[in-house]
């Protein structure tokens, strides 16, 4: 069974928080802990895409280069849920170009977490990224 694991990152505090404090009620809601400095506006919820590259769990909004195979070489992108396809993809936006999370896990894109949006901004902005 794939596990489901979140990461939580606080705008307000510009860090990661502890997420075994944390829950979602039956309507998607957050459930924060009594005396939490977070609110919905505040955070930025991340699921694990269930892929390890290189011994690294991979989280959506994670940065991925690419670096050996055809189509993506040297390309960089950032780890995001697909609503219509369900599943998680590659690609420099929401709405262009993708890649399937077949491709997290090898195949052709032997990829490389570089980073992620939210502890490196200077990465979404280098590599052209729409988040």
């Amino acid at each position: 069974m794939r596990e489901f694991k979140f990461r939580i990152w606080s705008r307000k505090v510009n860090t990661w928080l502890l997420t075994k404090y944390w829950g979602m009620n039956f309507d998607g809601k957050i459930i924060y802990p009594v005396g939490a400095d977070c609110d919905d506006s505040d955070c930025i919820i991340q699921q694990y895409t269930g892929v390890k590259i290189g011994g690294v769990e991979c989280y959506e909004g994670d940065i991925v280069e690419g670096r050996a195979k055809k189509s993506f070489v040297g390309s960089v992108g950032f780890v995001f849920w697909n609503k219509k396809a369900s599943g998680f993809y590659i690609g420099k936006d929401s709405n262009g170009l993708k890649w399937s999370s077949s491709a997290l896990s090898g195949g052709r894109l032997d990829p490389k977490i570089i980073g992620n949006i939210c502890e490196n901004p200077e990465l979404v902005k280098e590599h052209g990224l729409k988040i």
